[in-house]
């Protein structure tokens, strides 16, 4: 089923709720969106927001997501003091089978370590409904990262559609698996040293304590606590080489993640990857110990974006590599 929407038209559809103008999809365009939402407490500077302008369609999408197709266009505000908003919309099936059309908006952004995040919220009641996350482009002509969308993190891929065609009919995206089975190689990559290391955490941007300034720990601490699942603060990756008697020396690694109260290490074995996938087992008290979860992730550059599963415990999780000096 494809499906043609003016660029007009989406604009309308997606933002009227906040009496916005028409989206400008030029990377390089001197207008832009007019909204009614507050100016964002955090800007993403020009040089940096300009690298995900533009208009794109989900090229690839996790197949749990229920996504046929979809579009998002990014661009900076007509305004005074202008800033990065998005507009996003999905056709795909609801929980029971039955044809959804979504229609929201991406706002706030941030950029940080080379990651645009944003929210997705409601463009009725502003309630945020999901998240999205992008590193750096490598091509100009795609972006990869993570959709978070009704309740799941998926990932996905869009690809750029044309500026000058305002009516493109919208190409089925492509239904993906989250966890392949089994990538092609083992290790981390062609070469496993080019990875060792320190990897450090990003706090999510979604963190509810970090717009509540000096109460912000016990805000943290108290959202832990009442949803029962794992906000992670800080934290860090490291990558090494691990030998054996008896086996060639293979890529182990050690996750650490703090959160409000408590530290909560991962040990990480059996690493494979297949272009920028990258999977692990992750083992309970040692590299040695029992297989409890799993890690999934994908590498954009110096940024590993991922999704740690331990039981019932499923997190989002971005690391990047200090820049060397």
């Amino acid at each position: 089923m494809s499906r043609r929407t003016s660029l007009a038209s989406f604009a309308g559809i997606c933002l009227a709720a906040v009496t916005t103008t028409a989206l400008v999809t030029s990377a390089h365009a001197t207008t832009g969106v007019g909204t009614g939402l507050p100016q964002p407490r955090v800007d993403v500077a020009k040089a940096d927001g300009e690298q995900f302008v533009g208009r794109y369609s989900i090229g690839e999408i996790d197949r749990r997501a229920k996504v046929t197709s979809g579009q998002l266009m990014i661009d900076y505000t007509d305004t005074e003091k202008p800033f990065l908003i998005g507009s996003l919309a999905i056709y795909g099936f609801d929980r029971d089978g039955r044809q959804q059309t979504s229609a929201a908006i991406t706002y706030p952004f941030s950029f940080a370590d080379d990651v645009l995040t944003g929210r997705v919220i409601s463009q009725g009641t502003y309630r945020q409904i999901g998240s999205i996350r992008l590193p750096v482009p490598r091509s100009t002509e795609e972006l990869s990262g993570t959709l978070g969308w009704r309740g799941g993190t998926y990932q996905v891929v869009f690809d750029r559609l044309p500026v000058s065609d305002l009516a493109t009919a919208l190409p089925q995206a492509k239904q993906i698996d989250a966890v392949p089975l089994r990538l092609k190689n083992r290790g981390l990559g062609a070469r496993d040293s080019a990875f060792y290391g320190r990897w450090e955490l990003v706090p999510s941007r979604d963190d509810v304590g970090k717009a509540s300034s000096l109460y912000a720990p016990l805000v943290r601490a108290a959202t832990a606590v009442s949803d029962d699942e794992l906000v992670p603060d800080s934290g860090h990756l490291q990558l090494f080489e691990v030998e054996s008697r008896f086996d060639p020396p293979a890529p182990g690694g050690m996750m650490t993640l703090h959160a409000p109260g408590s530290t909560r290490a991962e040990f990480l074995t059996d690493f494979r990857w297949e272009g920028p996938w990258r999977t692990a087992i992750v083992r309970g008290g040692s590299d040695g110990g029992p297989v409890v979860g799993r890690f999934t992730g994908r590498v954009s550059g110096d940024t590993l974006v991922g999704t740690l599963r331990n039981g019932d415990l499923s997190i989002e999780l971005t690391f990047t590599r200090p820049k060397q000096r």
